[in-house]
């Protein structure tokens, strides 16, 4: 069996942040934490209505915990899972222009609750949007 030494290893993962480290027994899997990309935007359509776009730029599929805030602090979420190079929006009314999102790999969408669970969870912080009139 051929091994790559861990300096070169790290070294691929660090310039190649898409590829899939080595998934558990139930497909979960740790994504490296620049390969989910979310763009924020308020509708042009509808006065405070919030719309976050999840594009998945990993090698694999990943689950995606997505929550935007009301302007009430109440907040707005979901889970959904999304296949490599494919993107989600998940859009809120009324919204307050906050959001947050979470996500790790999951390979079987059936193992998706446990996968939800795991210590791969990348969790990421709350993101800002003022409102502004058109």
């Amino acid at each position: 069996m051929f091994r790559l030494p861990l300096k070169l290893l790290l070294l691929m993962v660090s310039f190649f942040p898409f590829i899939t480290l080595a998934a558990d027994k139930h497909g979960c899997w740790e994504p490296m934490n620049s390969c989910l990309k979310a763009e924020a935007k308020w509708s042009n359509h509808n006065e405070g209505k919030l719309l976050v776009r999840y594009t998945n730029h990993c090698a694999d599929r990943v689950l995606v915990k997505a929550c935007n805030e009301y302007q009430s602090g109440n907040e707005d979420c979901g889970l959904f899972g999304l296949n490599d190079s494919s993107s989600n929006t998940w859009a809120t009314s009324k919204a307050s222009g906050s959001y947050m999102f979470q996500f790790t790999g999951s390979l079987k969408a059936q193992n998706d609750g446990i996968c939800s669970q795991t210590k791969n969870q990348k969790k990421q912080t709350r993101h800002s949007m003022t409102y502004t009139k058109p």
